[in-house]
């Protein structure tokens, strides 16, 4: 992976090899456990990941690449709560039957995050 890459390198790693006839596999038996990110650092991880989007973005044909604005108009349409629930039912049972409007509110706000940090990049990079 290039040194200097903030994030969305494993995207375009990926992409590249993908170009490079390489086949990308599934392996249904891999398990990774992880902790789980505080919501600071999971907020902060947002912001670097929309920044990292931005360059995944910029590297796109032209022709199939989407408006700068399209993900952000996206991001504005509030996530449902059975998309949430579905994303990880064991982790999030016991916090949606105490937390659910809070736990929807976190994922909202991440998404519009993530997409404010890529426009942000994207401003940036235009002000160069």
């Amino acid at each position: 992976m290039k040194s200097g890459v903030r994030s969305g390198g494993d995207v375009r790693w990926t992409l590249k090899a993908k170009s490079h006839n390489y086949n990308i596999g599934y392996c249904r038996t891999a398990a990774v456990k992880k902790y789980a990110r505080q919501s600071k650092s999971l907020y902060q991880k947002k912001i670097r990941t929309g920044r990292g989007y931005f360059y995944t973005w910029k590297q796109e044909p032209r022709k199939e690449r989407k408006p700068w604005y399209y993900n952000f108009l996206r991001s504005l349409k509030p996530p449902s709560i059975a998309k949430i629930r579905g994303n990880n039912p064991e982790r999030y049972r016991k916090e949606f039957d105490q937390k659910t409007g809070l736990i929807w509110l976190h994922f909202y706000a991440l998404g519009i995050l993530e997409q404010l940090a890529f426009i942000f990049e994207f401003m940036r990079e235009k002000v160069k």
